[in-house]
């Protein structure tokens, strides 16, 4: 074999080794359980690791918040999906209300652009125009200036009112 050959190799072997420890490492941390011991003092301690002194391995089962009991797996599970349902159907009622409320706020959006879009042209028309009163006999009565400066005012109002 040339040197060159041997760089190649020592190279693969600086790169695996530590990556081959890292994994023993891990599946050691993995496999560990959990132990209890009581001290001097009658305290009763729980850890990942054993004390120095003698401690005895214990096995951890899930637990039911509410009643304290230990749960089989299968409960836990259903339990989890239940959970998991009621949040599905909170969010899906939530997501129903937002679009029912856009599409209320869609709706007004329009309708004030179209009272808007009415009361602009009837204040241009008021401006622009004599303004009258028909009568009952089928004739016009023509407005005073006093009269017709309050329905510009009026169609003002509107003007402000939905337009802005």
């Amino acid at each position: 074999m040339s040197s060159a050959m041997r760089y190649q190799y020592t190279g693969r072997y600086l790169v695996i080794l530590p990556l081959v420890g890292f994994m023993l490492l891990s599946a050691g941390l993995a496999t560990a359980g959990v132990y209890r011991w009581v001290d001097e003092s009658g305290r009763v301690h729980f850890g990942d690791r054993p004390p120095v002194r003698e401690a005895e391995e214990v096995e951890v089962h899930e637990q039911n918040p509410a009643s304290g009991e230990v749960a089989d797996d299968a409960a836990v599970e259903m339990k989890r999906k239940e959970k998991q349902r009621r949040m599905l159907d909170m969010y899906q009622e939530e997501r129903e209300a937002k679009k029912q409320a856009k599409s209320k706020e869609k709706a007004m959006k329009k309708q004030r652009a179209t009272r808007c879009t009415y009361a602009r042209n009837r204040l241009k028309t008021y401006q622009r125009a004599a303004l009258y009163e028909p009568t009952a006999d089928g004739g016009r009565r023509y407005l005073s200036d006093g009269e017709r400066d309050r329905e510009i005012a009026e169609a003002k109002s509107a003007v402000k009112h939905w337009c802005d």
